[in-house]
């Protein structure tokens, strides 16, 4: 009997124990709580300038603010800017909804090709170039030893007259130095190779009296240089230079008497080269492109 009263002891203890297990985990579900990470969206943005291939790290950037939300991000299109100088670029990104608790991460590149053509003053080189006119009025006209034509002012008065210079003006490119042929300085040396026609007339001579007169033009050849800079980073990128056969003109009257009349040269109604109050005396029109 006594066996008998232990064993239901045993299965007394044990039965407060099962209670007790049961209690005890039941308690310890009710305590657990899950808590999900906010959505976030961020953005890591690369600047390059396009011209030196260089990473632009002081650029100011705009539209690459990031955003964080426990509910979630709504779809959404940012555009970011990259600014530097007056050089600006740009990239559009077509952001999905972002779910709570994932991050998404953009990195964006953005070029900037922005860059400055210089023009440096010309620098005057080469020989100066003498070109003989050929004034008006031909139906007077007297051909020299130099076959050089001068027209004939036979009379007793001054006589106004026109000279006209046209010649071809040869856009040719000495010397190319770009680093990078897809800037725009290269569409500009490209365009820039082109011939055009120079047609000046100067309309101001008088021709003395009983003189042959004529106009000579001096022609100073110079060369053009073109720099470029990138704006982004104030490099020197390259530089162009082209030959300027017509940078500058001078155009200086001529004139001798008409043989037998040198006594009527320069007097009477005539002015006489190279006297003080002359008009043609000396100098001559210049103009610069």
């Amino acid at each position: 009997m006594k066996k008998i009263k232990f064993l239901s002891g045993l299965f007394a203890m044990a039965a407060v124990a099962l209670a007790t297990t049961f209690t005890a985990c039941e308690k310890e579900e009710l305590d657990i709580k899950f808590e999900p990470t906010p959505a976030q969206l961020q953005f890591n943005v690369t600047v390059i300038d396009m011209a030196t291939n260089s990473v632009i790290t002081d650029a100011e950037i705009d539209g690459d603010e990031a955003e964080s939300n426990e509910n979630g991000i709504a779809a959404q299109t940012r555009v970011i800017t990259a600014t530097k100088g007056t050089a600006t670029g740009s990239v559009t990104i077509n952001v999905p909804a972002i779910e709570a608790g994932k991050i998404v991460t953009y990195s964006p590149v953005i070029f900037l090709a922005e860059g400055l053509i210089s023009e440096a003053k010309a620098e005057e080189e080469g020989d100066v170039q003498t070109i003989w006119g050929v004034a008006e009025d031909l139906g007077h006209s007297h051909t020299d030893a130099d076959n050089h034509v001068w027209a004939k002012n036979e009379s007793n008065y001054l006589l106004p007259y026109t000279a006209t210079l046209t010649m071809k003006r040869v856009w040719t490119l000495k010397e190319k130095n770009i680093s990078v042929p897809s800037l725009p300085l290269a569409e500009y040396i490209k365009e820039s190779i082109t011939m055009e026609t120079v047609e000046k007339t100067y309309t101001d001579f008088k021709a003395t009296a009983w003189c042959y007169y004529n106009v000579l033009f001096l022609i100073t050849p110079a060369t053009w240089t073109y720099t470029y800079t990138s704006v982004a980073t104030g490099d020197v990128l390259g530089t162009a230079q082209y030959a300027d056969p017509v940078y500058k003109v001078a155009a200086e009257p001529k004139e001798m008497p008409i043989p037998g009349h040198e006594h009527a040269y320069g007097h009477g109604h005539g002015m006489g080269h190279g006297h003080g109050d002359a008009s043609n005396a000396g100098g001559g029109i210049v103009y610069a492109d």
